[in-house]
């Protein structure tokens, strides 16, 4: 692994069989990144690695989204600077939303989810966080008015809106698709929605 300015980093092993390499720090803005293997002909389960691989890729501008359980809120920043602010819905009390930093681990223009053949969600705008399936997504239904919320300021809470453990803004709030995926810094008050 080299990057282009150099950056500290490690590898860590997922399992048996994925080992991902993560600077100690985000990626700084404009860096070159290049990863290289030198494992053709290494033998592997019964067979051998059949070539030696290389690939480099440019780190684009910084994005981040900070969401607030406190606030209700999702703000957007690219490049350090708040561009947006959303209101969001957080998950409820029996699935909370996750706390913490993630990354976006994939777009999806639309996703269909189905829990049982009378339990299914069809959602736009989909941001996969977590490998078991929690996302940041449009409001599949209407989205709450001001006289369903706790105050006549803050945003739907899980009380009223209730996500499967998903951070769900308005449709018409939903960030415009870019080509980076931002960087996710979720924080509850208490590890759980609505509180």
């Amino acid at each position: 692994m080299h990057s282009d300015p150099p950056q500290a980093g490690g590898w860590r092993w997922y399992g048996d069989q994925e080992v991902i390499y993560r600077p100690k720090d985000l990626w700084q803005t404009g860096t070159t990144v290049t990863a290289s293997t030198a494992l053709g002909g290494v033998p592997v389960a019964g067979g051998y690695l059949d070539t030696n691989r290389r690939s480099t890729a440019r780190i684009g501008r910084k994005m981040t989204f900070q969401i607030s359980d406190a606030t209700k809120q999702m703000r957007v920043f690219q490049n350090d600077k708040l561009v947006k602010t959303f209101p969001v819905s957080l998950g409820a009390p029996d699935t909370p939303s996750s706390s913490g930093n993630m990354v976006v681990m994939t777009r999806e223009a639309e996703a269909l989810w189905v829990y049982s053949a009378e339990d299914q969600l069809d959602v736009k705008y989909a941001e996969r966080l977590t490998a078991d399936g929690e996302y940041i997504h449009a409001a599949h239904g209407r989205w709450p008015t001001r006289d369903m919320t706790t105050s006549a300021t803050a945003a739907p809470t899980c009380r009223t809106t209730t996500p499967h453990g998903c951070t769900t803004t308005p449709r018409s709030a939903t960030p415009s698709p870019s080509l980076e995926l931002p960087i996710i810094w979720r924080r509850a008050t208490d590890g759980r929605c609505g509180t």
